[in-house]
Formats: C-alpha cells, structure tokens, sequence
C-alpha cells in the first residue's frame, strides 16, 4: 500500500499543472486556503500517490467525495 504523505516538491507540481483551479469544479484557489491535494483513487482503495492520481480540490469537493471513488457532483 502507498503512504498518504504528500511531499512537498509533489503538491507544488500538482497545484502548478492545475494552474491553482479545483481540478473538480474550477473554483480558482488564489491563496492555497480551503484547498487540498487529494488522492483522486484514496490509498485504502489502493491508489498510489504519485501524480497522476493527485489533483487539487477545493474543500467542498473533497469533503463530498470523501474516501470515495466518485463525487457527487
């Protein structure tokens, strides 16, 4: 199973390619507040964190997804 933690170098490129948008809704996240690098496929359901399975996500669509595969939206 992969580790959860996030480094530092890895969330900076996954906020740069999302050119700092919710990669979910595109609410633009100016100033990083209310934002989260999320595991698109969560590490208990065997999702790696690396990249391609990161994104930035505003709050609202994190907390809705939850640990989920899917979001409601």
């Amino acid at each position: 199973m992969s580790s959860p933690y996030i480094s530092v170098e890895l969330r900076r490129l996954v906020i740069d390619r999302a050119d700092s948008l919710c990669e979910y809704c595109l609410f633009p996240g100016t100033d990083g507040l209310m934002f989260q690098v999320d595991h698109i496929i969560s590490v208990k359901h065997g999702g790696s964190t690396t990249a391609d399975n990161l994104c930035y996500a505003c709050i609202f669509c994190n907390l809705q997804k939850g640990s989920d595969l899917g979001s409601i939206n």
